[in-house]
């Protein structure tokens, strides 16, 4: 599981995004902005943060990563 932060669009991120993508690894793309994230991966699950509010951050992303866990986990069998 990867979660990759494109805020401010850095190209090593979308590039080591584009890695992840293609292994097949779960990715939980986080932002600041969602104008950060290009139409091309907006379809995909994305999480919008305030840095003025991580603890809200924080119980979204164990959320999400308890549900990608789950899912992946009965994907196996």
């Amino acid at each position: 599981l990867v979660i990759a932060d494109v805020t401010g669009r850095n190209a090593n991120v979308f590039y080591e995004l584009g890695i992840c993508h293609t292994l097949g690894k779960e990715v939980v793309v986080i932002t600041q902005d969602q104008k950060d994230v290009p139409f091309d991966i907006r379809h995909r699950r994305f999480v919008e943060y305030h840095p003025g509010r991580l603890t809200l951050l924080k119980d979204t992303l164990r959320q999400t990563v308890q549900r990608v866990l789950v899912r992946a986990r009965s994907e196996k069998h």
